[in-house]
């Protein structure tokens, strides 16, 4: 069964309740779990990280929280915010785009919000770069379903140094399977994770 509230932390893989069956007595009061409450200026507590302890990094998750809200018809809203240091150019490169699968006959599109906040503490929000395009990595399974989309966002004028700031969420609308409730978090990356919940 669900509990009412939950956090999850964990290095490897982490899946969510699948098959689990929603009844009104288990479904969230509609208050949000508590969260870490951050300083005004989040980004201070960053500002003197020793990059020296982190040699092979492109860029370093600083901090990720997760919450998802759920109804007892297994609808759900996922929203994630996250602070991602850039430390290379390769990790510049990368934090240019980032990607939102969802389909549009369970998902609504994602909203997205992004701030860059400068080493000097300037918060600069970015005009983004937005496309949705049909998934492409359907095709090397052999599967192909035109209602599989992909958000594509463009983040211009990064530099070394900046932190990315994220907020973006998705709401479910449909659920693959009436009143069952499941969905799957990946809590590991290929970058050094200070927090993450």
């Amino acid at each position: 069964m669900l509990t009412r509230n939950f956090l999850l932390l964990s290095a490897a893989w982490v899946i969510f309740a699948g098959g689990c069956t929603l009844r009104e007595d288990n479904v969230s009061t509609g208050k949000t779990p508590p969260v870490q409450k951050l300083p005004a200026d989040p980004a201070a507590q960053w500002r003197n990280l020793d990059l020296k302890k982190y040699p092979n990094a492109n860029t370093i998750l600083l901090n990720d929280i997760e919450v998802v809200e759920y109804n007892a018809d297994a609808t759900y809203l996922r929203k994630d915010e996250y602070w991602t240091l850039i430390v290379t150019e390769a990790g510049r490169r990368e934090a240019r785009t980032m990607d939102l699968p969802f389909s549009i006959f369970y998902n609504e599109k994602p909203s997205v919000e992004v701030e860059v906040i400068k080493p000097d503490g300037r918060v600069i929000n970015p005009r983004l770069q937005t496309r949705i395009t049909t998934e492409a990595g359907q095709m090397d399974a052999n599967i192909y379903d035109p209602d599989n989309k992909v958000l594509s966002i463009g983040i211009p004028d990064l530099e070394i140094g900046d932190i990315v700031h994220c907020k973006w969420s998705r709401k479910t609308i449909r659920p693959r399977m009436k009143n069952i409730w499941s969905d799957i978090s990946v809590l590991q990356a290929n970058q050094p994770i200070l927090k993450y919940s």
